[in-house]
């Protein structure tokens, strides 16, 4: 018992103390983060069930230098997924067979020796009350671990979130001045496209962003909500937030963080950008340059 808890104790010093490796499309703090737990997890709850105590008796005999390998294997195979999240999510798929299987056996220990009134030699050390609840645990818990490496794979939101925040300044500096034109008057009036128009596409990336408007009836006023994009599935997506915006005439921009892509901004939400008059005038004169070509 004490030799597995040394070597545990060795594989969890030697797994937090690695440096994550530097590469392209590396898996994300999700990924790596079920994939670090499964096996820590599948120790520390053998060790709860007694597990390692049968182990011991049925593999009687063998070398114990078998185990060192695998933990420095279990290790090189964590530094070698850094490289990429595809091969984070095949280790983690990889690890959680080998802890579906413990937590199996303990089962299967546990409730043969709820069965048995003379337990055979290499069964005297199971337990039942320990052997059960510890594998149920870690059945469950690994399914969730592998659930979550699965709804995490290609998963980065912090990747567009500059881009959707600057393409939001933008698209509301063109929707003011064009309000302000219209206000003023004048022949600029004519160059201004008729409120309801659709210049969406010249911000925002359509096939990525979800964008939402509202205009009142006289074209003075309106209202844009940028939604956040993809979230893993149930009950994952509340492991994670991203940013919904909301933005109107008053060039103020208000955000909320949510955990489903349906949730709009509210109007009280605190005010994180404003639309600087700077901008405004830039999308005056780009209004106005382009004239009647402007749809």
């Amino acid at each position: 018992m004490m030799k597995h808890s040394i070597r545990g104790a060795v594989f969890l010093i030697t797994l937090f103390a690695a440096s994550p490796a530097l590469a392209n499309q590396p898996p994300g703090p999700q990924v790596i983060l079920a994939e670090v737990l499964i096996l820590p997890v599948m120790m520390l709850l053998s060790l709860a069930g007694g597990a390692y105590a049968i182990r011991e008796r049925l593999r009687e005999g063998q070398s114990s230098k078998r185990g060192i390998f695998l933990i420095l294997g279990a290790i090189l195979a964590i530094l070698v997924s850094a490289a990429h999240e595809g091969l984070g999510a095949i280790v983690a798929l990889i690890f959680g067979i080998i802890a579906l299987k413990r937590g199996g056996d303990m089962l299967f220990w546990g409730i043969g020796a709820c069965r048995r009134k003379e337990r055979e030699a290499e069964m005297t050390a199971a337990n039942p009350v320990r052997l059960i609840p510890s594998g149920v645990m870690l059945i469950l818990i690994t399914v969730f671990l592998m659930g979550m490496t699965a709804a995490f794979v290609g998963y980065w939101p912090g990747i567009d979130q500059s881009r959707r925040e600057r393409a939001l300044v933008e698209y509301m500096a063109h929707e003011m001045a064009r309000i302000r034109l219209d206000v003023d008057g004048g022949e600029t009036t004519s160059h201004v496209p008729l409120p309801g128009d659709d210049v969406i596409d010249e911000y925002f990336d359509v096939s990525r962003d979800v964008v939402e408007i509202t205009r009142d009836e006289r074209g003075e006023g309106f209202i844009v909500y940028v939604l956040p994009g993809r979230f893993p599935f149930f009950p994952y997506n509340y492991l994670t937030s991203q940013p919904s915006y909301r933005g109107d005439e008053t060039g103020e921009i208000r955000m909320i963080r949510v955990h489903d892509s349906e949730h709009l901004c509210p109007a009280d939400a605190p005010v994180v950008l404003k639309v600087t008059e700077d901008e405004i005038e830039k999308a005056l004169k780009k209004l106005i340059i382009q004239g009647p070509d402007v749809e």
